[in-house]
């Protein structure tokens, strides 16, 4: 199980990346404001992936 589990992490790390990339490109702005804020940026994409 485990091992099917690790085959996924570059398909979800890809995945993610693309939805950066998207948000970059419409200026949603992941790295404004102050540590808390910057991670409640990156929680949409986060739940996205999955």
């Amino acid at each position: 199980m485990f091992i099917m589990a690790v085959r996924f992490i570059p398909t979800v790390t890809e995945e993610v990346m693309t939805v950066i990339d998207a948000q970059w490109a419409r200026e949603f702005g992941l790295e404004r404001g102050n540590l808390l804020r910057r991670a409640k940026n990156y929680v949409p994409i986060v739940v996205n992936s999955f």
